[in-house]
């Protein structure tokens, strides 16, 4: 009986042993599995940055400039294009409001600028009639950086 509770014991403290062995080799292999993704998630936050600096590299800041063409003074603005600055205008009397019938061409000016011209009305009714008024053309420029593709 003796021999047999011996016999049994050592079968149980090999069991443990060997459970315990096993156990190990798991964590063990849990562990380099852990290591292996976390080389992944380095290889893949390295591709992540190439690729961030390849597409930093296909584009380039360029400054762009808006213009707005308004009327200060004896006319009105019919056109304007907000990115060249040129413009089109009808000279309009400031007594009486009457507008011309053809239209002028301008340039664009800087920020702050005014395009000076002269206008005589038509109106043989009005108290300015042939008489020299001045035509006003104002010009905001707005810029800002914009990302242009290369």
């Amino acid at each position: 009986m003796k021999r047999f509770l011996v016999i049994s014991l050592a079968f149980c403290v090999m069991l443990a042993l060997s459970a315990c062995k096993t156990e190990n080799d798991k964590n063990s292999s849990t562990a380099s599995v852990t290591n292996s993704e976390e080389d992944n998630s380095q290889v893949i936050e390295t591709k992540n940055s190439s690729e961030n600096k390849t597409q930093q590299s296909n584009t380039h800041s360029e400054y762009v400039e808006t213009y707005f063409v308004y009327a200060e003074q004896g006319a009105v603005v019919t056109w304007f294009d907000s990115k060249t600055g040129e413009f089109s205008y009808k000279a309009q009397c400031e007594t009486c409001g009457k507008t011309e019938s053809g239209t002028h061409n301008g340039l664009r000016g800087g920020h702050g600028t005014t395009y000076s011209a002269s206008y005589s009305c038509q109106n043989t009714q009005c108290s300015e009639w042939g008489k020299l008024q001045p035509v006003k053309i104002g010009c905001e420029v707005t810029g800002e950086w914009i990302e242009m593709p290369n």
